[in-house]
This record gives structure tokens, sequence and C-alpha cells, in this order.
């Protein structure tokens, strides 16, 4: 199983390029397959000042610095968890399926 973390977008205020909210995403897979994929999206809502200690200036951000501001922010592990389980279970019934489409003829 392969989880990757993507930022997908961010807002900001332009005045001093304060983020205000990261729109962030979750990629799961399990080999090449593209029926063995799925995805989730959240956003959260960040508050900070550029005097706050550890201030990162808009222009020198970086995906990993973001990524820590999502991991602060949410239960990864339970959105891994999520993702797992469901691609598990469609791994099972694509491998040992109960159900079949179409006609005879």
């Amino acid at each position: 199983m392969e989880h990757i973390w993507k930022i997908n977008d961010l807002s900001r205020t332009i005045s001093d390029g304060v983020v205000t909210t990261v729109e962030f995403g979750l990629f799961s897979s399990v080999g090449t397959d593209p029926k063995f994929e799925t995805r989730k999206f959240g956003t959260i809502e960040i508050t900070g000042s550029p005097s706050d200690p550890g201030f990162v200036a808009y222009d020198d951000l970086t995906e990993e610095i973001v990524l820590g501001w999502v991991n602060d922010n949410i239960d990864e592990v339970a959105w891994e968890v999520e993702l797992s389980s469901s691609l598990a279970e469609t791994v099972s019934n694509y491998s040992a399926p109960t159900h079949e489409e179409g006609l005879p003829w």
C-alpha cells in the first residue's frame, strides 16, 4: 500500500502573505493498476501572523512545510487506515467476486 500526501491549493491574504486555507489530498494505491487506487480530499483553516515565531513567508513555503501544517491539524494515520481499508475491500472483491453483471448471450 502506498500513500502519497499532496497539497492541492493554498489561499492567502495578499497584503501579508499569510496562508488562511490549505486544500490537500491523500492518494492511496496498491501496485500500478488504476482499479486499486483511491483518494480523499480535505481542507484546513490556518491562522497566524507574520510576527509569529517561525513564520515562513509565502514565497519560501515548500510542500513539506505545508504538509507539516496538515499533519498538525488532522489524524493522518486515521486517513491512511480508512483508505487502506477501502482498498483492501476493493482488492478482495476483485480477487473473489460475489456478483457479476452481464448477459448470458
